[in-house]
């Protein structure tokens, strides 16, 4: 659980730099102005900070950030084999 707490904080200070905006669980991606850059920005953030590479279609799947959270560390975890995406 402290993993998922850990990730959450960190995707969550990505959104939040990226977007200039206050993130929440319920922040909708695109509903704050996000777009196909931003969203470049925040896996290329991403893919350096956990060294996993996402598929972009999670962040249209799940626009709202708690849902995509969740569904990057499912990613991360079937990637690495680890339960909650741990970071490096």
């Amino acid at each position: 659980m402290d993993e998922l707490v850990e990730l959450s904080s960190r995707v969550r200070g990505m959104w939040a730099e990226v977007l200039d905006v206050p993130v929440t669980d319920e922040t909708d991606f695109f509903e704050v102005g996000g777009n196909s850059f931003h969203a470049l920005e925040i896996f290329a953030e991403l893919d350096t900070a956990f060294g996993t590479e996402l598929p972009l279609s999670s962040l249209f799947d799940h626009p709202r950030f708690g849902a995509f959270v969740a569904a990057v560390a499912e990613q991360i975890a079937e990637q690495t084999g680890d339960r909650a995406g741990e970071a490096r």
